[in-house]
């Protein structure tokens, strides 16, 4: 099953409580199998607020999944040009609020050894005509001189709604920056 290391110690999680990926943080109550809290008064805190993997408890699927299309290219790139392909641009992470996917961005940048920068949806759509834009083209801007770098834009839906929603031009201006 899925594992966690917390204070030196690793441990099988049993359940967790959202479900289905936990951030172990301090504040987090680690439960025994006679169900006495774990004392954690003298455990190591991480002090740098960066996120590993093993800070992340129930998404092993997601994370080889991530590893895979993140770190694979940036540690071995000639794997990729030797079967004359490129490797993966871009991973679109869903699901509902509180379900690990900012957790996972922290630690996939963290373990790739990336610089991370988090865009938020809403802030940009709300800018005036022209300037989400421009914002966008900034950050991926910055982002390549900083290279490697990751990109996290949360609530991505509110720059680039569904396909069947109504959308003016500023928001096909977004989506077409976002593609190219």
């Amino acid at each position: 099953g899925e594992t966690f290391t917390a204070g030196g110690v690793q441990f099988k999680v049993k359940a967790t409580e959202p479900d289905p990926c936990v951030l172990v943080g301090d504040a987090t109550e680690i439960v025994c199998d006679d169900g006495a809290p774990l004392d954690r008064a003298h455990e190591a805190r991480n002090e740098g607020g960066q996120v590993s993997y093993a800070d992340v408890g129930g998404c092993s699927k997601a994370i080889t999944q991530l590893r895979e299309m993140v770190e694979l290219p940036l540690r071995h790139p000639a794997v990729f040009s030797r079967v004359g392909t490129r490797p993966p641009r871009g991973v679109l992470l869903f699901g509902p609020p509180g379900c690990g996917k900012t957790i996972l961005a922290k630690a996939v940048a963290t373990e790739s050894g990336c610089t991370m920068r988090v865009l938020h949806g809403p802030e940009i759509a709300s800018a005036k005509p022209g300037e989400a834009e421009s914002s966008l083209r900034r950050a991926f801007d910055e982002a390549a001189k900083s290279a490697p770098s990751i990109i996290f834009i949360d609530e991505l839906d509110a720059l680039a709604p569904k396909r069947d929603k109504q959308q003016g031009e500023s928001g096909k201006r977004i989506v077409s920056q976002l593609l190219t």
